[in-house]
């Protein structure tokens, strides 16, 4: 049950990185659009 626990978080912490990151990748390359 713990171990249930702990997957469902680890994944939710894993999918939320995941949209942060790919959101501060898309905000990067669109800076990179608007300098050059």
């Amino acid at each position: 049950m713990a171990e249930d626990i702990w997957q469902v978080l680890a994944k939710a912490k894993y999918l939320d990185w995941e949209k942060h990151s790919t959101e501060r990748l898309w905000r990067m390359e669109s800076l990179k659009y608007v300098r050059y």
